[in-house]
């Protein structure tokens, strides 16, 4: 290749790789505007939150759904688990941090 082809093509390549990125960029929403709305009331009504917090396996979790379900059962449920394989050592834990 001659200098001024190599050029050429360096330039090409850098031109595709910034609209590339412009596009990228645009299509992510970073030139789009945002506009926040408030409302007066919460889109669910009155919510009242219960918990029972417990320590073990996933698996084992059904009996927390159980005992809410029988204490309200006309009430939607809601189950919010924290990760933490330090804390509740299992066998799967166990074995991905054999193999890491």
């Amino acid at each position: 290749m001659d200098d001024w082809q190599l050029a050429f093509f360096s330039l090409f390549c850098l031109l595709a790789l910034l609209l590339s990125l412009f596009a990228l960029l645009a299509y992510s929403g970073l030139f789009s505007s945002v506009d926040p709305k408030t409302t007066n009331k919460p889109p669910i009504g009155s919510v009242v939150f219960a918990y029972k917090d417990g320590t073990g396996p996933y698996q084992n979790c059904g009996s927390y759904f159980s005992d809410s379900c029988s204490i309200a059962p006309t009430k939607k449920q809601m189950g919010i688990y924290y990760d933490d394989p330090e804390k509740v050592i299992t066998f799967i834990h166990t074995c991905d941090q054999l193999f890491r």
